[in-house]
């Protein structure tokens, strides 16, 4: 059988794993295909897709979007989209420069406690990826105001902590629209989270067409509850690792395989809608 892990990030955005490592790591779990998914960013998939090529893993175009509705986040996957959609592409650039003004805000929050972080150096931490709240945990440590990555969180930086600066974020239905638009198949990521089952059949909807059943964080029976709700309704199923490298140490590539038919049927629902757009 062919196996596929269809969630996986890279150091493009929060994971620690370059897309080349990544590629050697999914070819020694014996997995066929996986789907690189940084959070609100394309940037790690042209050089994913090079190496897949090289190790005889297929790359499946993916992404990660930020959202929030009534304060709570909602993280919708993208999945078969065209990765040079303008509409799509401009948004994500709006998201990188959003979160180089967000660590500048929070630079300027942590100057109030005698706090000095130069933004040069959190830019240096994150490096090809986009700046986020790690990169700045990090520079606090090197600097020596905090003991641990936990500590600048809860101290300084963590949700309610005194230099906080909120997250740009659009609503799920926008996300959606988003990734319809650009070809792609829109999924509601691990929503054992927050599982509603009123609101993720307002989000079907408003375009949802599948929901990520397998997580390493969702129990058997969010599974077993997942797996009735995408029967029923009619979802597509998705699932996968949400590798991060040792950003997420209790989680290796490879615990969790799916079955290539998955994506195959992620696929054939992304030809029909097509065919459907065309009037085949």
């Amino acid at each position: 059988m062919k196996f596929i892990d269809l969630h996986t990030h890279t150091h493009y955005s929060d994971a620690s794993i370059s897309p080349h490592d990544l590629i050697k790591l999914a070819k020694k779990a014996g997995l066929s295909a996986i789907g690189v998914t940084d959070h609100d960013t394309l940037m790690g998939i042209p050089e994913a897709i090079e190496y897949g090529k090289r190790y005889g893993v297929e790359i499946v175009p993916g992404v990660e979007l930020s959202t929030e509705e009534n304060g709570r986040d909602i993280h919708i996957l993208g999945y078969l989209f065209d990765v040079n959609n303008a509409e799509l592409c401009e948004k994500l650039e709006l998201f990188r420069k959003v979160r180089e003004e967000r660590a500048i805000k929070i630079a300027h929050k942590l100057k109030q406690f005698g706090i000095y972080l130069d933004p040069d150096r959190i830019k240096e931490i994150a490096g090809k990826g986009a700046i986020g709240r790690p990169h700045i945990a990090q520079a606090l440590l090197e600097k020596g105001y905090v003991k641990s990555i936990p500590e600048a969180f809860e101290k300084y930086i963590g949700y309610d902590s005194p230099a906080y600066v909120p997250k740009y974020k659009i609503k799920p239905e926008e996300a959606i629209q988003l990734i319809l638009n650009a070809g792609g198949i829109p999924i509601i990521a691990h929503p054992g989270y927050y599982f509603d089952l009123e609101y993720i059949l307002h989000l079907k909807r408003n375009g949802l067409m599948g929901i990520e059943v397998w997580h390493p964080e969702h129990s058997d029976e969010e599974v077993e509850l997942l797996n009735r709700v995408a029967q029923k309704y009619g979802f597509l199923k998705t699932g996968g690792t949400d590798y991060h490298g040792e950003k997420k140490i209790n989680v290796r590539l490879g615990d969790i395989k799916l079955p290539y038919e998955i994506l195959q049927k992620l696929k054939d629902a992304r030809e029909n809608t097509i065919a459907k757009t065309h009037n085949f």
